[in-house]
């Protein structure tokens, strides 16, 4: 499992962390919660529209991006929990999903194909994706973003992101070496326990690790790098569209997952997100294009009126 498929597919986790980090981020910033329950809707249906429109481009990749506009809209209400609740929420999600993907897969066949076994496909059964175990890496998100990014303790980032970094990669590692010894099974995207856990460690770890060396990165290393991360959903957008022309032009057992790819693809986004950071100065399409439009649909112009106000809460 752990060769360069496995980091491919195993970013899933580290796309679903993130949006629950981003939750939990975005709980602290905004003033109303009705604002946040609006954009987090329109975020979600936003994500989900792409998600439709990018699999018609005829690509050997899975859109994972309908799943995580679920993930969007689910996690609205459960970021607002406090910590000890998202806590037990996770555990119980991660410990049920492989028991609810197995009971209600046997199931399947005597299912009708209509609107809810689709619905079911989407959430619980279906493959490569489940939208419960998206769940639980997203809950493990807002619990990362409160434990690595706290709200007035700016000092303790870096010393924290390096242990929680530094040892769920041991971890994932040492679960890698039980595989080799032929004493774990891990298959990726099977949902059970113990290939949701590995991939949580190495989403936690690189979370962990990125926001502990993020301090010490170079002034312009951490712009180019913020204006990347600022147009994902664009960026992620144009891969795909890229695999579909790369799919039209290569013979169809040409590997699209290779190093040559894979480095492109990060060069190419780097280069994308850094030329549009300096040469698009409007600040409504700022940070990219997708980003931007889903940016204003996302503000709340029905509370214009009610009197904007700020926040940083920390809940515990």
């Amino acid at each position: 499992m752990a060769d360069l498929r496995t980091v491919r597919v195993l970013t899933a986790a580290l796309f679903a962390l993130l949006i629950g980090v981003g939750a939990e981020l975005g709980r602290r910033r905004h003033h109303d919660v009705l604002g946040d329950f609006w954009a987090a809707a329109v975020r979600g249906v936003a994500l989900v529209v792409i998600g439709r429109l990018l699999g018609m481009a005829g690509t050997q990749v899975v859109i994972v991006l309908v799943h995580l506009g679920a993930l969007t809209l689910i996690l609205a209400p459960l970021v607002r929990m406090r910590t000890a609740a998202v806590a037990a929420l996770a555990v119980l999600v991660y410990a049920g999903s492989p028991w609810l993907k197995s009971q209600l897969a046997a199931d399947a066949p005597q299912a009708s194909p209509g609107l809810s076994a689709k619905l079911m496909d989407l959430l619980a059964t279906g493959e490569p994706y489940r939208v419960t175990t998206f769940v639980a890496f997203g809950l493990i998100g807002v619990l990362a973003a409160r434990r690595l990014v706290p709200a007035n303790a700016a000092g303790s980032v870096a010393r924290s992101g390096w242990t929680v970094g530094s040892c769920s990669l041991l971890a994932a590692g040492v679960m890698f070496g039980l595989e080799m010894a032929g004493l774990l099974t891990m298959r990726p995207y099977e949902g059970s326990h113990a290939e949701a856990l590995v991939s949580t460690l190495l989403a936690v770890g690189v979370l962990g690790i990125t926001v502990a060396a993020a301090g010490s990165l170079p002034s312009p290393v951490r712009r180019l790098l913020a204006m990347t991360g600022a147009m994902t959903l664009t960026l992620y957008a144009a891969h795909v569209v890229w695999l579909a022309i790369d799919a039209r032009t290569l013979p169809y057992t040409s590997p699209y997952d290779s190093w040559v790819n894979l480095v492109g693809l990060a060069l190419g986004s780097l280069a994308i997100a850094g030329t549009w950071g300096y040469v698009v100065r409007w600040r409504v399409l700022g940070r990219g294009p997708l980003e931007g439009l889903v940016a204003q649909l996302a503000r709340p112009w029905f509370l214009r009126g009610r009197g904007e106000r700020r926040t940083e809460t920390a809940l515990r």
